[in-house]
């Protein structure tokens, strides 16, 4: 099984390396991945590679990178400091050629993952294990062709591939999920949750019991089996995870600061899309209330979205039904003449007409005016979001992060080449503030805010005034240069009080010194 064994040899290599580690006396694992910044960047590209996949659909690139993160330990641990950073910068080099394989694998397998996807829900992987792994290597056969151009090849192991995951799907659907459910828990059991997860492991094994007594008492119980059969399964899996996360902690010879750190840094990836952050200088039930207002606001407002498209389509509905039962009730009344004269007949059914036509031509006005109000909301936040865009594509990585805040946009800039302690201009930041003139002016009815941060490193109150000056320097340069209308451009200092990142490294430091430009869009309406 090509996937696995690529996964323990990777496995194995990590073992040899670090037991090579603890032997010479030198830097520990967790020491290397502290103070080499590329080392760990490249674990962490690897970590999020493959969860989404990477052994499967680059496994020559995935395993190649692999092998580079494991060489630039080895050298780091040897105090081979120009290696270690050579052979991490290869590995990153790696890891982005295998995005681009994994993309294009995607593309081409889509269909087939898909069906993949669709056999792990019905819990294949654990009914049949051996047999999904051997097709998880075809596929992963198929990708290693794709990574050597060979996607003509790729394409014809394609139809096969296919065939087997849904015949694995299908099989799992006959077999029901009470074996499927037996089957997690016993992989769970295997890989150790018995001993770090005991008391979820057991909830599972009670849940799987009661399928069967369910079922004994009633066989035409199937979904009630079901449900305590799906409940056994995701019992199972959440102890399997909570295993994986404790040997994690184990292995890495984590402090328990570092697990709260790390709890930390799971709850601001979850709060990452809100503005607001969490108040981490707070009881934990804090936090928690913080990041639960952050989610029911964003509901709310999804609700209140759903809630006036279901009032639009009542009041479509109900324009309609009126325009019906206007058409029925005249239709009524020019029946009840039909005896009367042709000529009386004639005039009544042309006046009647014309007043249905004015009835109806009233209300499909109406249906229209509420087609165009749609028609023009979506207008303005296609251009809205067209103008962020364009103000987004305006900066690279290294100049600027762009953030849309509601009407509103934020430019953290991070490109300004600021001598140490001083706050002029330099002139080859110069096209960095053409960019920003430029994307001010796309809201030329705008307010705009210039604030300047720093990271901790110095006296807070020189950090304040050099962030104050700063700020002064880039908002005269709009004004002056620029030719902004002055009363549009205010300025600020915050010093170091408002960090985005940790300082204690240098990454974190770097995205602290920044200058902010929030462009402040005053109209409701910012399509208009």
């Amino acid at each position: 099984m090509k996937v696995i064994t690529r996964i323990l040899f990777i496995c194995s290599l990590n073992f040899i390396l670090l037991a090579g580690c603890a032997t010479s006396g030198g830097l520990t694992r967790k020491d290397v991945l502290q103070r080499y910044d590329l080392i760990s960047q490249l674990e962490k590209e690897l970590i999020s590679a493959r969860g989404h996949k990477a052994v499967l659909l680059a496994p020559d690139s995935h395993e190649k990178a692999s092998l580079k993160l494991e060489e630039a330990v080895s050298h780091a641990v040897e105090a081979r400091k120009a290696d270690a950073n050579k052979a991490a910068e290869e590995g990153l080099k790696t890891v982005n050629e295998m995005r681009g394989h994994m993309e294009r694998a995607r593309e081409i397998m889509d269909e087939v993952l898909n069906v993949r996807q669709r056999a792990v829900n019905e819990g294949a992987y654990e009914l049949y294990t051996d047999e999904f792994e051997k097709v998880d290597d075809r596929l992963s056969s198929a990708s290693a062709l794709i990574e050597k151009d060979a996607e003509s090849d790729a394409k014809e192991l394609r139809p096969d591939i296919l065939a087997a995951y849904s015949s694995l799907e299908l099989r799992a659907l006959k077999e029901g999920k009470a074996a499927a459910a037996e089957a997690a828990i016993n992989r769970a059991r295997e890989n150790e949750a018995d001993e770090y997860a005991p008391e979820t492991l057991k909830a599972a094994a009670e849940e799987l019991k009661l399928v069967t007594s369910v079922l004994d008492a009633d066989r035409t119980q199937t979904e009630k089996a079901d449900a305590h059969a799906g409940k056994a399964i995701w019992l199972a899996e959440v102890a399997g995870e909570i295993t994986k996360t404790a040997k994690m902690f184990e292995d890495g010879d984590y402090e328990l600061e570092d697990i709260l750190l790390w709890y930390h840094d799971q709850l601001e990836l979850i709060n990452a899309p809100f503005s607001s952050e969490l108040p981490f200088n707070k009881p934990n039930q804090t936090v928690i209330h913080a990041l639960r207002e952050s989610i029911e606001s964003l509901l709310k407002a999804l609700d209140n979205t759903r809630s006036m498209l279901a009032e639009s389509q009542e009041r479509t509905s109900e324009l309609k039904s009126e325009i019906d039962k206007q058409r029925k009730e005249y239709e009524a009344k020019l029946k009840e003449l039909v005896d009367a004269s042709s000529e009386q007949i004639s005039k009544l059914r042309v006046s009647k007409s014309e007043e249905l036509a004015e009835i109806t031509q009233k209300y499909e006005k109406e249906l229209s005016a509420e087609a165009q109000k749609r028609a023009e909301m979506e207008r303005r936040e296609k251009e809205a979001r067209k103008r962020f865009e364009d103000i987004d594509n305006m900066f690279n990585e290294e100049e600027a992060n762009v953030y849309r805040k509601g009407n509103n946009v934020l430019i953290e800039v991070h490109g300004f080449d600021f001598p140490p302690g001083e706050s002029e201009i330099q002139t080859k930041n110069f096209s960095l503030l053409d960019k920003l003139v430029n994307a001010i002016n796309i809201f030329p009815e705008s307010k705009v805010k210039v604030s300047g941060h720093t990271d901790s490193t110095g006296r807070n109150d020189m950090n304040l005034s050099l962030s104050i000056d700063r700020a002064r320097s880039v908002s005269d340069f709009l004004v002056k240069l620029g030719k902004i209308s002055p009363d549009r451009v205010e300025s600020e200092g915050f010093g170091e009080n408002k960090p985005v990142a940790k300082n204690d490294t240098k990454e974190g430091r770097a995205r602290n010194r920044r200058i902010e430009v929030l462009i402040i869009n005053s109209q409701k309406n910012p399509g208009n």
